[in-house]
């Protein structure tokens, strides 16, 4: 985070300087879309200054609150077996896709340069490949063990990422 702000610091410098007037909202959803990027993904979106990214657009979709999408959320807060029962999934399979494969690239990029993050994306990969989250004392259980493992996992943390956005 103090990345992202270190990064929204130099943006407003010059414009601040300059006394120019600016759409904050937008600037403010751009540093709110770094700072997610950086914490979830460990991701370094830009958005500042790239407003047109790709992770910039999906995030957008993402939080554009439609009928259908304000129903599946409204499903799911109060049935946790109807959702699965009827396959209501919360994103289209087009943004569902390009948030796993930045969780799956991710997970490899870091795995094997052995890079290591203080970020959610780290507690993540500590799940799939322990089991438990070091820090966070022993959350390991046979249910864990036995039903999540490999391919099965790196779902679940696309999906867990994907929940955290959402919510």
């Amino acid at each position: 985070m103090t990345e992202c702000a270190e990064q929204l610091q130099q943006y407003l410098d010059k414009p601040a300087r300059n006394g120019d007037i600016l759409e904050m909202k937008d600037i403010m959803a751009r540093f709110t879309t770094d700072v997610t990027g950086s914490c979830a993904f460990g991701l370094n979106s830009n958005t500042l200054r790239d407003s047109n990214s790709e992770f910039r657009k999906m995030g957008k979709r993402v939080l554009q609150l439609s009928v259908a999408i304000y129903l599946r959320k409204l499903l799911r807060t109060f049935s946790s077996f109807l959702p699965k029962l009827f396959h209501v999934r919360l994103l289209t399979d087009e943004m569902s896709k390009f948030f796993m494969g930045i969780v799956k690239d991710m997970i490899d990029y870091r795995e094997k340069n052995s890079v290591v993050r203080n970020d959610f994306m780290q507690l993540l990969i500590q799940m799939k490949n322990k089991g438990k989250i070091d820090d966070d004392g022993d959350i390991n259980s046979e249910h864990v063990q036995d039903k999540i493992g490999g391919k099965d996992m790196e779902v679940n943390i696309g999906e867990c990422i994907t929940y955290t956005i959402l919510v």
